[in-house]
């Protein structure tokens, strides 16, 4: 599922226009990088981006998880390679971000082949921190906060003295949000972006009203009481007149703080990884050959799309008949378009390569899955049961990866089996480490609506309901959270009343 990258800005990345022969990948404790530029310049690159993760942890005060989840981020050429490979009719999409059972993707490039004022590395900036909050911190935040923190770290970057600056102000939304509609911030405070008014800046207002509870020294405090009671269940009415005070007045004093467009921001002491601890490698021919279709590979694809891809990957793949990352690749894509026999096909070829890959033996089990679906009696069971055989042996030989996990959570809805504590648990475990997939979280959903678990399936579905991102038009995650509020309230007014004692 993709979740396309808001607009966001900063300072120019200082990698090469013009690409060199073969893809690398630079490895941190937080990200995988692959770029076909230089290596100095990657080995830069990676740094400011274990840079923003060091300053996020000092904002934020959450200490840093001892396995992350490492972000995979794709470097290309230019904006206009960006734009192609999000299938987007956007000239101005600096980049963009997206989750499958694989992790967490990024797409940016390292040139600014536009006149937008947006640039790719504060597009990535912004979306890193989508995924910082997310990972450390998946509570149930509103819209506008979960825009305004991203804006704010954003325009983060490298201010001397190993440090890096947090709260420089978003210029980028400086003529859109002096020149759009004001959104109240009454209405600001629980609108989402599907609910704000076209004409309107929701994302640079976001940014503006978190500045300046952020840094403000008259609003110091009122911000972290206003999240703490979110947390606690307080409605978020509630919770901001209790915190802010006079809503009339906090929404004329953002304006003010607009216009006099003095806006501080503070440099913050970081501990950068050294140089040589970052681990780059050459990537295979396969691999460097096929980056850009591994970026653009998405379940957003229209069956038009899809076609013309695979085309091209089957063209491209076939140059590489033992390379196990085009073949798994080629897998996945075959999957994604609903032709499991070809990918099949393309999997048992990986594993008479690599027999212990873990994203194969997943994939293959995925597609024994899908063919027992197709059939019955002792040949369905001998499928699923062939499927799970392959999603133990994956799970032994990495226990937190969450593909394995999902799968095997699968393979009961399509036995038609009701799903054992054991699975239950285990796909908490991937979306816990897979935060941001909105389908093993929608998965886990439904489980504990079926279970009766209604608080936990709210809190579950929170996230994806406040995303930004899901557009204008239609919240399916809204309406179906606010359904189960309802119900929730319901069952809590029918409860007899407990004895006095």
């Amino acid at each position: 599922m993709k979740w396309l990258g808001c607009l966001a800005v900063g300072a120019m990345m200082a990698l090469p226009t013009a690409a060199q022969a073969g893809w690398r990948e630079a490895e941190t404790p937080h990200f995988q990088i692959y770029s076909d530029g230089g290596e100095t310049q990657l080995v830069d690159f990676a740094q400011r981006l274990e840079g923003l993760d060091a300053l996020l942890h000092k904002a934020t005060g959450f200490p840093a998880s001892s396995d992350p989840t490492k972000v995979r981020v794709i470097m290309l050429q230019t904006m206009a390679m960006v734009q192609k490979a999000s299938h987007q009719r956007n000239p101005n999409l600096a980049g963009f971000y997206t989750v499958n059972i694989e992790g967490p993707i990024a797409v940016s490039s390292y040139s600014k082949d536009s006149d937008y004022t947006t640039t790719p590395e504060i597009t990535l900036f912004h979306e890193y921190a989508h995924h910082f909050m997310l990972e450390y911190f998946p509570a149930s935040y509103p819209a506008w906060y979960i825009e305004g923190f991203a804006e704010i770290a954003s325009t983060s970057e490298p201010a001397g003295g190993g440090r890096m600056s947090f709260g420089k102000a978003a210029s980028h939304r400086g003529y859109s949000l002096t020149s759009s509609r004001w959104i109240p911030v009454q209405q600001l405070l629980d609108a989402t972006y599907a609910s704000s008014p076209e004409d309107s800046d929701f994302y640079g207002e976001s940014w503006l009203l978190a500045h300046y509870l952020t840094f403000a020294p008259k609003r110091q405090g009122q911000l972290r009481k206003y999240l703490g009671a979110l947390e606690s269940g307080v409605p978020n009415p509630a919770a901001a007149k209790a915190a802010f005070g006079d809503l009339d007045q906090l929404n004329r004093d953002a304006r003010i703080y607009l216009e006099q467009a003095n806006f501080t921001y503070h440099a913050v002491p970081i501990a950068l990884p050294a140089r040589d601890t970052i681990k780059v490698s050459e990537l295979s021919p396969g691999a460097s050959d096929l980056m850009e279709e591994s970026a653009s590979l998405s379940d957003a694809m229209s069956k038009e799309e899809m076609a013309a891809y695979l085309a091209n990957l089957k063209q491209k793949a076939a140059r590489y008949p033992d390379d196990p990352y085009a073949l798994q690749l080629l897998a996945d894509a075959e999957y994604l378009a609903g032709d499991y026999a070809a990918s099949g096909a393309a999997i048992d070829r990986l594993l008479a390569l690599t027999p212990n890959s873990v994203p194969g033996r997943v994939r293959k089990a995925m597609v024994l899955l899908q063919e027992a679906d197709t059939l019955n009696g002792s040949a369905r069971e001998a499928r699923i049961a062939q499927a799970r055989r392959l999603i133990v042996a994956a799970n032994q030989s990495a226990v937190n990866d969450p593909g394995p996990l999902v799968a095997y959570y699968r393979s009961f809805v399509v036995a038609g089996e009701r799903p054992p504590r054991q699975a239950i648990e285990g796909l908490m475990q991937a979306v816990g480490t897979i935060p941001a997939d909105p389908g093993p979280r929608m998965m886990l959903v439904n489980e504990l609506v079926r279970d009766g678990r209604l608080a936990e399936a709210i809190a579950y579905l929170e996230p994806l309901a406040y995303d930004p991102h899901r557009g204008r038009g239609r919240n399916g995650a809204l309406e179906l959270m606010q359904s189960l509020k309802q119900r929730l309230a319901a069952s809590a007014n029918q409860a007899p009343a407990r004895p006095a004692s």
